[in-house]
C-alpha cells in the first residue's frame, strides 16, 4: 500500500473514531426569549464543502452547522431571528458563508473560522423566502434570488441594493455555476430554464421532465452543476434522473431505477460520476460516460435530502431524513463512516421520566432518545425504525411506555408529508408497544392485525393503549391481558385527538370536520353533552375540573362536575394542532401559525391575557410540561425540542408584558 493511500486510512480511521468525541455543546445558542435549552439540530435542507474541503457547512431546518471535517468538530451559527436554512454560498476566497431560506426574511454572512456574524440582510416581508444565493466572481456582491423569482444583487460593502429584476417564473428547485455565471431553475411542469446572474434575463429552456401527454408528477425537485457547468443533473418526481449538456440545451441521458421521487442529486466536480437519492433511501451512483449504473450505495434508512462532494471529488456526503450524514467512496462504492447524527425531522411525542431527570422524545423514524436535563445531551435508547416511518405514536406520561404504528413506503411522495401521499402505497406494519427502561417490546394481539392507525394515547396508569382506526373505529387494549374492547363502532380519519383525563376517569376524542365524543374510561358510556359541537382539540386541567376545546380559531371552556359537563365561555387560542393546560391550571397552551411563522399561544384564563411564543420554525407536534411544573418541552417538525423557563414565561402572561 502506497504512503498516500496509508495517510488516508488513518485519516478516515481517526475520523471514524474521533467524530462522536468533539461534539460542541450548542444547545444554549440562538434560543428565543424564554427558552433555556434546545434539543437537537433540526432537519438537514442543503450541504456544501467549503472550497479547500476543509469543512462541511450544512443549512438545517433552525441554522447553520459548521464540521471540520478533520476532526468532527462542529459549531452552529444562528441568525438574530432563526429560521430554515435552505440555501448557502461560499466567496470566491471560502472564508464568508451566506445563509437564507424559506419564510426567512434574513440573509446573513458568516465569517467561517470563528463562526461570527459579519453582516446580515433583511427582506421586506416576514413571510419572504430565499432560494438562491451566489458571490460575484470578486466577493463584494451577493446576488439574491427571491422565492417570487425576483433577483437582487446586494453590494456588501455599501449595504445597498445595485440591482432589482423580476425573472417572472416560480420554481421548485435552483443551482448556480460558478464557471458559467448562471442559474438553473426547475418548474412544477417539469421544465429547466436558464438565468444569467449578472442580468436576470433568460438563457433558454430545456424540456427537462415534461411532456405533451403527461402533466403529472414532472415536478422538477433537485438540480446540480458539474464544477465546469457544462453538465447539468435534474431528478423529478417521476423517478428519473436526466443529464443535459448545458452548452447546447440538449439531453445526454435519462436514468432509471428509483420507485419514487428524486429528492437529491450532484455531480462530481470532473462531472465522471452522478449520485442520485430518492425520498425513501436510496441513493444511487451512475456514470455519466457509459450512462451505466455504478452501484448503490446502502446504509441511510429514510429520505435522502442532499448531497455534495468534495472538491477533490474523494467523497460523497450525503444527508438524511434518518438524522445522519455518512461518508461514501464514489470510486469503490462503500461507506466511510457516519460522519454525524442528530440531525432528526419531526419530533412526535414527549414526556419526561417520573423524577424529571430525563425528558424522552420520539421522531418519525421511530428512535427514542432520552435526554438528560442537567447536561441536555441525548441518547438515542430505542430504534424501532429501521427503514419505516411513524405515522402515530405516543409516551405514558412517565416515559416507560412508548407505542407506534409503522408503516413501510413502497411508491410515496413523501414520508414527512403522509396526509398528501394521494396514489403513493404503503404497507402497514402493525402496532407495537415497547418499554423504554428496558428496550424491549411487549407483544400481544395487538402487533398481529392490519391496522390504519392516526390517534392513539395510554391511560395515566398505563394499563390501557386506545387507539383511532380509520377502518375499525375507536378501540382498547389492555396491555396486561390483550383484551380488545370497541369504543366508537364509526369508521373515520378524522379522530386524531385522544386523551384521558388526568384522574383517568373520561376519555375523549375528536378530530377535524368529526364530532368531540366523551366517555367514561371503565365503562366506555357516552356522556357527551348534546351541545359539544364539533371541535378540533381538546384538554382536561390537571384538576380534572375543566376541559377546554377547539375550533377553528376559537374555544370554549366548559365546567366538570362528576360526570356533568356545563359550557362556561370562550377563550383565545391558536390556529393549529394541540391544547395543553399549564401545570397549575391558570393557563391554556396551542400553536399558532402566523403568516408563515409557527408559535406558542398562551392564554391566561384568569385575565384573559393572551402571548405569543415564537421559537420553532415548523409545526409545534408536541407539548408536555415536567412533573415539577418549572419546565415546558416543545417539539416540532423542525427536528427540534426547545426547554423553556415557565417561571419566567407565567410572569410575562400574568402582567400582560
Amino acid at each position: 500500500m502506497s504512503q498516500k493511500n496509508i495517510s488516508t486510512l488513518l485519516f478516515f480511521l481517526f475520523l471514524s473514531i474521533t467524530i462522536t468525541l468533539y461534539a460542541q455543546d450548542n444547545t444554549q445558542m440562538g434560543l428565543p426569549e424564554g427558552a433555556i435549552a434546545r434539543l437537537g439540530k433540526g432537519g438537514i435542507n442543503v450541504m456544501q464543502f467549503s472550497p479547500d474541503g476543509k469543512h462541511l457547512v450544512v443549512g438545517t431546518d433552525v441554522g447553520v452547522w459548521v464540521y471540520d471535517t478533520g476532526t468532527g468538530d462542529e459549531k452552529g451559527l444562528f441568525a438574530d431571528n432563526p429560521g430554515q436554512i435552505n440555501v448557502l454560498a461560499f466567496s470566491p476566497d471560502g472564508k464568508t458563508i451566506a445563509s437564507g431560506g424559506f419564510a426567512n426574511k434574513i440573509i446573513q454572512l458568516w465569517d467561517l473560522a470563528t463562526g461570527k456574524k459579519i453582516r446580515n440582510f433583511l427582506l421586506s416581508r416576514e413571510s419572504d423566502s430565499t432560494h438562491g444565493l451566489a458571490f460575484s466572481e470578486d466577493g463584494g456582491i451577493l446576488i439574491i434570488i427571491q422565492e417570487s423569482g425576483v433577483m437582487k444583487h446586494w453590494d456588501i460593502n455599501t449595504n445597498e441594493i445595485k440591482f432589482n429584476a423580476n425573472m417572472g417564473k416560480r420554481y421548485e428547485a435552483i443551482t448556480y455555476s460558478k464557471q458559467l455565471k448562471m442559474f438553473a431553475t426547475g418548474l412544477e411542469n417539469g421544465r429547466i430554464h436558464f438565468y444569467d446572474a449578472s442580468t436576470g434575463k433568460s438563457k433558454g429552456i430545456v424540456i427537462g421532465h415534461s411532456s405533451l401527454f403527461n402533466k403529472d408528477d414532472k415536478d422538477i425537485w433537485s438540480l446540480g452543476f458539474s464544477k465546469d457547468g457544462t453538465l447539468l443533473a435534474s431528478g423529478s418526481m417521476d423517478k428519473t434522473v436526466r443529464l443535459w449538456d448545458t452548452v447546447k440545451r440538449k439531453s445526454l441521458g435519462k436514468f432509471t431505477g428509483h420507485e419514487t421521487l428524486i429528492t437529491a442529486v450532484a455531480l462530481s466536480y470532473n462531472g465522471n460520476i452522478l449520485a442520485s437519492g430518492d425520498d425513501v433511501k436510496k441513493i444511487i451512483l451512475w456514470d455519466t460516460r457509459t450512462k451505466q449504473k455504478l452501484g448503490e450505495l446502502v446504509g441511510h434508512t429514510n429520505g435522502i435530502c442532499a448531497f455534495a462532494f468534495s472538491p477533490d471529488g474523494t467523497i460523497l456526503a450525503s444527508g438524511s431524513n434518518d438524522g445522519t450524514i455518512r461518508f461514501w467512496n464514489p470510486k469503490t462504492v462503500e461507506e466511510i463512516s457516519i460522519f454525524t447524527s442528530g440531525h432528526s425531522k419531526w419530533i412526535q411525542t414527549l414526556a419526561f421520566t417520573k423524577n424529571d431527570t430525563s425528558l424522552a422524545s420520539t421522531d418519525f423514524n421511530g428512535t427514542v432518545v432520552l435526554w438528560n436535563m442537567k447536561t441536555k445531551q441525548g441518547l438515542s435508547y430505542l430504534n424501532i425504525g429501521q427503514g419505516k416511518s411513524v405515522v402515530a405514536a405516543t409516551i405514558s406520561q412517565d416515559a416507560v411506555l412508548f407505542s407506534s404504528n409503522n408503516i413501510t413506503f413502497t411508491t410515496a411522495f413523501h414520508p414527512l408529508n403522509i396526509s398528501s401521499m394521494g396514489g403513493g402505497s404503503i404497507r402497514s406494519e402493525g402496532l407495537h408497544v415497547w418499554n423504554i427502561s428496558t428496550g424491549e417490546e411487549i407483544h400481544g394481539p395487538w402487533e398481529n392485525q392490519n391496522v390504519d392507525i392516526n390517534a392513539m394515547t395510554f391511560s395515566p396508569d398505563r394499563k390501557i393503549l386506545v387507539v383511532n382506526d380509520t377502518d375499525k373505529g375507536v378501540y382498547s387494549w389492555n396491555i396486561d391481558t390483550g383484551e380488545k374492547i370497541t369504543i366508537f363502532n364509526n369508521q373515520s380519519r378524522w379522530e386524531n385527538e385522544l386523551t384521558f383525563s388526568p384522574n383517568g376517569k373520561f376519555l375523549a376524542f375528536t378530530g377535524r370536520n368529526s364530532s368531540t365524543h366523551i366517555c367514561e374510561s371503565i365503562t366506555y358510556e357516552e356522556i357527551t353533552p348534546e351541545d359539544m359541537g364539533e371541535y378540533s382539540a381538546i384538554a382536561f386541567s390537571p384538576d380534572n375540573t375543566l376541559l377546554a376545546v377547539r375550533q377553528g380559531d376559537g374555544g370554549v371552556l366548559w365546567d366538570i362536575k362528576g360526570t356533568e359537563f356545563t359550557k362556561r365561555g370562550s377563550m383565545k387560542v391558536g390556529n393549529s394542532w394541540g391544547l395543553l393546560f399549564s401545570h397549575d391550571g391558570k393557563a391554556i397552551l396551542s400553536t399558532v401559525m402566523r403568516g408563515l411563522k409557527f408559535n406558542l399561544g398562551i392564554y391566561d384564563i384568569a385575565t384573559g391575557n393572551y402571548l405569543y411564543l415564537p421559537g420553532h420554525t415548523e409545526d409545534i407536534t408536541a407539548m408536555r410540561f415536567s412533573h415539577n411544573g418549572q419546565i415546558l418541552a416543545t417539539g416540532s417538525k423542525d427536528g427540534t425540542i426547545l426547554l423553556w423557563d415557565w417561571e419566567k414565561i407565567n410572569k410575562k402572561i400574568s402582567t400582560g408584558d
